[in-house]
């Protein structure tokens, strides 16, 4: 399928083992203690009924179960990140084989070998040790006091939820990688000595309506630097950035000043080199006068002008001092003008590093497209959210300063993934939630459980997210997520972990169509299927946290939230909040559907019989 249907990215191999696994272990898990339950309270261990039985009861939990993961992997190929995009769609076809495999395969074999599943034990063992004692006990305490438990839990879970919405993720690659890796001690090195804006600058394009482009860069680079954040503008006009002695090479009283300078009388002998470039500049100074006088017109009325042109053409030869203090009284009194180093005369053109200057010059103007190209030097890292934020402030800046402007470079790709990131995770939130919203209200025939339901899974995915924050930053020295991470335990935890919000509701329906009301059939299906969902979870927690055992820093923050993050939902919210809950609401747990009236139905005529029951006795004896 990768060579034909679909792209198949580089770390779905990876996950599409533990995926698999995962899944597979779950539905697996389910059928086969069904199958043991069944041939505990039939007759003689008939495998055949166990089969027909256990299928019936769990294959509709199962396939409702892979129908929600395969919608939350689904939802991966809506989104626009390619890593995301690519990777949904496979774990989705995983999904989808292991459910068949586990509703095919899995039956046939329990069929075939029936109590031999079990070996060594025997069914009559099995009945003697059919009650796990330890749930048995947290379902009678769940009919006890199911609000303070219910409180208790959120005021546990909700402030750690609250930080764990607060985390901050890196865009920075490096982070990902070990830091004894070569590549990564050399790029930190490099950046530790260079300095880690000018190792990765930013490329500014803009598009201007002006004709004079060089007084347009000058404009836009003075509003470049102005921006917070911003550390050294490279431009037409400063292509050497603005701390350079060569700075501002193409401006007018940048250039009178250096000529002034330049023609002072010196104080040592100069080379036969040097005179030579200097005779070349005097003999061309008339000529750039000539351009100074039309670039500023109120320079030629000025005194040190006529000043000048009077030193440059004295009978005993140039007068140097009146020449130079012309000059630099000249650069005092110019306006802000610019002269093309290109169009200058070849002996003044070569004080300012001639073609070569005027060629690095015109690498940041396109003068047939009227674009300039500013090289940004940020304070910041270039991967930092705070360079990111200084380049977003920028363009909207620039926005309205400009035609057109695009960035380029590492940090204006982190800027981009940024945003992609931010909406491919809520429109995968929103996808994902929809979508097993509607398979629960259909398979509960409810809009109430359903409610509840998709809360504490948004309240296990915020917990975990901040147990990840407080262990990445202890156990891995990773204070920030990478940056695919949140998405990542967002689409596993919500994928897997609503199994069992689906296996222990299926069972809840279950005990209510045998006649148990509400509360009871809520403690009994805690008392019967807590364990199983426990231990289910046990073992997908341990494919994932397996990750944390490699070198890749996000593997290790997934592998870590959703193993952790499974155990919590599985042993603390799907087994004791989620009933807690669904005791407290009690029937309208099901309205508007049929099983509001079945409850109510229950509920009337076992009163008399219960009075005289001790707890949980069904569950003993079944």
């Amino acid at each position: 399928m990768g060579d034909t249907v679909m792209t198949i990215s580089s770390i779905a191999t990876v996950l599409i083992v533990v995926v698999i696994y995962g899944a597979g272990t779950d539905y697996n898990l389910f059928l086969i203690s069904r199958f043991r339950e069944e041939l505990q309270n039939g007759t003689d261990g008939d495998k055949r009924t166990a089969t027909r039985t256990t299928v019936q009861h769990i294959g509709e939990s199962i396939f409702n179960s892979a129908a929600t993961t395969v919608t939350g992997f689904l939802a991966m190929a809506f989104t626009q990140f390619g890593l995301f995009n690519t990777t949904g769609p496979i774990l989705a076809v995983s999904i989808l084989v292991t459910l068949l495999v586990s509703m095919t395969l899995t039956p046939a074999v329990l069929s075939l070998l029936g109590m031999r599943t079990f070996w060594p034990r025997r069914l009559a063992t099995m009945r003697q040790n059919a009650t796990n004692h330890l749930y048995v006990g947290l379902a009678n305490t769940l009919r006890r006091y199911p609000a303070p438990i219910a409180a208790l839990l959120l005021a546990g879970a909700i402030p750690l939820a609250l930080y764990g919405v607060q985390y901050q993720v890196t865009y920075d690659f490096f982070d990902d990688l070990p830091d004894d890796v070569e590549s990564v001690r050399g790029f930190r090195l490099l950046e530790e000595h260079i300095g880690p804006g000018e190792m990765q600058p930013v490329t500014l394009l803009s598009t201007v309506e002006g004709d004079d482009l060089l007084v347009e860069s000058a404009r836009l680079t003075e509003s470049i630097a102005a921006v917070e954040g911003v550390a050294t503008v490279r431009s037409g006009v400063q292509p050497f950035g603005a701390a350079h002695p060569t700075a501002g090479f193409s401006r007018l009283d940048v250039q009178l000043t250096t000529l002034g300078n330049a023609t002072a009388p010196a104080d040592a002998e100069p080379t036969p080199e040097q005179q030579e470039m200097f005779d070349a500049l005097l003999a061309d100074l008339p000529a750039y006068l000539d351009q100074v006088a039309e670039a500023d017109p109120a320079l030629a009325e000025n005194p040190a002008y006529d000043d000048a042109r009077t030193a440059l053409g004295a009978e005993a030869g140039p007068d140097l001092p009146q020449l130079s203090a012309s000059l630099l009284a000249l650069a005092e009194a110019a306006q802000p003008r610019y002269l093309p180093l290109e169009t200058l005369p070849a002996g003044v053109g070569a004080m300012f590093g001639g073609a070569q200057m005027s060629g690095l010059v015109n690498s940041f103007i396109n003068a047939d497209e009227n674009v300039l190209r500013f090289e940004i030097v940020l304070a910041d890292s270039p991967s930092s959210n705070q360079a990111m934020d200084t380049i977003e402030a920028l363009l909207e800046r620039l926005a309205g300063e400009t035609v057109a402007t695009v960035a380029t470079g590492g940090t204006a790709v982190s800027l981009d993934l940024r945003q992609l990131i931010a909406e491919d995770l809520l429109l995968t939130v929103v996808l994902v939630l929809s979508g097993i919203f509607i398979i629960l209200a259909i398979m509960l025939r409810s809009l109430v459980a359903p409610v509840y339901l998709v809360g504490t899974i948004v309240l296990s995915y915020t917990t975990t997210l901040g147990m990840t924050r407080i262990a990445s930053d202890v156990l891995f020295d990773a204070p920030e997520l990478v940056f695919w991470v949140p998405f990542m335990i967002f689409v596993f935890l919500v994928a897997l972990g609503i199994d069992y919000s689906i296996y222990l509701f299926s069972r809840i329906k279950e005990e209510i169509r045998k006649g148990h009301p509400m509360t009871e059939a809520v403690t009994r299906s805690v008392a019967i299927a807590g364990s199983i969902i426990a231990m289910a979870g046990l073992i997908v927690a341990g494919s994932f946290i397996a990750l944390t055992t490699g070198n890749i820093v996000g593997l290790q923050q997934v592998g870590f939230a959703v193993g952790v993050g499974i155990l919590v939902d599985t042993i603390i919210v799907r087994s004791v909040l989620v009933p807690a809950i669904a005791i407290l609401v009690g029937k309208w747990s099901w309205w508007p559907g049929p099983m509001v009236a079945a409850t109510q139905r229950s509920a009337q005529s076992a009163h008399d019989k219960r009075a005289s029951q001790p707890e949980l006795a069904p569950v003993e004896g079944r």
